[in-house]
């Protein structure tokens, strides 16, 4: 097989692979994925014969394992919309689920620190854990705002 087929029949087998990649990246970057790859193969071929195809090819694949996971990945993120109603159920039940957790807890904690400690006063303790679970409540907030311009969606979806 002359050193041109070589070329071509890789480049055809290199574009069918292009269509693992999803169809937005493919039509924006597949054109000028093709030409840098036929370059490539003609770089390779005309420095060290056909071998040299074969070390493009792992390069290659290589290449193509880990980009189109990501690229499969932002595209299927990019198709999560924010008014979706999972994300809006969301909204509504995580800030009150972070202030009854941080009660559980917290409470949990005062009945064995009560329990266990006789000498730290209920009063002070439950002063403390309510400060601390305000405290919590307002950070876990403040950070999905600041995340997403969103409260709460920021914490659970992260999308970029």
């Amino acid at each position: 097989m002359s050193q041109n087929e070589w070329t071509r029949r890789s480049e055809r087998f290199y574009a069918f692979l292009l269509r693992l990649y999803p169809v937005r990246f493919r039509s924006q970057f597949g054109g000028e994925m093709v030409s840098v790859f036929r370059d490539c193969c003609e770089k390779e071929i005309q420095g060290r014969s056909v071998r040299g195809l074969f070390v493009l090819w792992r390069g290659i694949f290589k290449d193509l394992g880990i980009s189109v996971v990501r690229e499969r990945g932002r595209a299927l993120i990019e198709r999560v919309e924010l008014q979706h109603p999972f994300l809006l159920l969301i909204d509504s039940i995580l800030i009150p689920g972070i202030i009854c957790t941080n009660l559980l807890v917290l409470g949990t904690m005062l009945t064995f620190s009560l329990r266990f400690s006789p000498d730290v006063s209920p009063e002070r303790f439950i002063a403390s854990v309510a400060i601390c679970s305000t405290l919590l409540g307002a950070v876990g907030v403040v950070i999905s705002t600041l995340a997403r311009g969103r409260p709460t969606v920021g914490l659970c979806v992260k999308l970029r």
